[in-house]
């Protein structure tokens, strides 16, 4: 990740997240704490070698495939009726 030319190094990937329709990945940095991880949009990891391993290890978890459409209390309660033929 790049921030204002400091670039700060990914070690791993832990978690992944859809936050307000972004995709997101917890990070754990070189150098730093377990409790400093910090979540990181999709798009500021340049790391596709971390990103890949991640979801070989964690399949069940979100990736840039995720579903456009998430659930929430007005969906989950709608119902489709299909007409008997």
């Amino acid at each position: 990740m790049v921030d204002r030319n400091l670039e700060f190094e990914i070690t791993k990937i832990v978690d992944s997240r859809v936050l307000r329709g972004s995709l997101q990945y917890l990070v754990h940095w070189r150098g730093y704490r377990t409790e400093e991880r910090m979540w990181v949009r999709a798009s500021n990891v340049n790391s596709n070698r971390l990103v890949n391993a991640f979801h070989r290890s964690h399949p069940d978890k979100v990736s840039h495939g995720y579903p456009k459409v998430t659930p929430c209390f007005r969906c989950c309660l709608m119902v489709t009726y299909l007409p008997f033929k």
